[in-house]
């Protein structure tokens, strides 16, 4: 990955170079020949078009030839001050929870995926990995990251792209070191990085057998019944978990799963017991379903 991201900023740097050179090209024939001629509108626009090719911005290529050639300025890049940051993908070291009030007090993830700018998308990128490294809303999350990969802007792609490179080494050596345990956190690793769907084929199935021999060890949590139900499909695992622990979601999940394999009377008879439920738990319960 590393590799890939010095060779594209190589490019880069080679591209602007050679703009660099047109411009400079085009300043010594206009002080020449004293006019602004048709060789001198070609090579303007042939300037401003691979600006904008290198850039992936139709608005940053509409500003280069709006202020041409003050905007020669763009690229030249300082030390101090990068323009757009373009290929410093960072590898973040540590993986505590700490997310960024500005991502999770903002508009919601959909909308920035669409209307966010460049820097916001990156963000995004950055806490999605911690949000599914510690199993908050995997497949959401990865459909997200998912859609970052395909942004029209290489600098989000490359740090969507991290991402993904990220969570994949994260669970993959979290396994590793707690592979002897037997533990929960074991079996979570493993529960989370399958729900993630970079593990495929073989390697998906051999995780998975793990993850069933290694729960026969493990306390019977509440996360026990959704790891088994997430093994197995068998939705008796979820009612189980529900009635000793008492979380709505698993009951909730149980009516779903067994409206979608039609077994409707089953359904009409779980509802009449709802009755069982508090006034607090009912509208509760109706309430996420409505």
């Amino acid at each position: 990955m590393k590799s890939k991201v010095v060779k594209r900023e190589t490019l880069l740097m080679f591209f602007d170079f050679a703009n660099l050179l047109i411009v400079l090209l085009n300043f010594l024939l206009i002080f020449l020949t004293s006019k602004f001629g048709v060789l001198n509108i070609l090579l303007y626009a042939a300037s401003v078009l691979m600006f904008t090719l290198t850039r992936h911005s139709v608005t940053e290529g509409l500003l280069f030839a709006i202020f041409y050639p003050f905007s020669t300025i763009l690229l030249v890049k300082t030390k101090e001050a990068e323009i757009e940051d373009y290929f410093s993908v960072p590898i973040p070291e540590e993986k505590e929870v700490k997310f960024e009030d500005s991502i999770i007090n903002s508009l919601p993830i959909k909308a920035l995926l669409v209307v966010g700018s460049v820097n916001e998308k990156k963000l995004i990128a950055k806490n999605l990995v911690k949000f599914i490294i510690h199993g908050i809303r995997i497949e959401e999350n990865m459909k997200y990251l998912k859609t970052l990969l395909r942004d029209p802007h290489l600098d989000v792609v490359l740090y969507a792209s991290q991402a993904m490179e990220d969570i994949e080494n994260y669970f993959e050596e979290k396994i590793a070191r707690l592979r002897n345990t037997r533990s929960l956190e074991f079996c979570l690793s493993l529960y989370y990085y399958l729900r993630t769907g970079i593990p495929k084929g073989l390697l998906k199935q051999r995780l998975e057998d793990i993850l069933l021999n290694n729960l026969n060890s493990c306390p019977k949590t509440w996360q026990y019944y959704e790891m088994m139900f997430y093994l197995t499909k068998d939705e008796e695992y979820l009612l189980t978990g529900y009635k000793k622990f008492g979380y709505l979601w698993m009951l909730r999940r149980y009516i779903l799963e067994k409206i979608n394999n039609g077994e409707y009377e089953i359904v009409r008879e779980l509802i009449k017991n709802c009755r069982d439920l508090s006034r607090k738990d009912l509208r509760e319960f109706l309430g996420e379903n409505g």
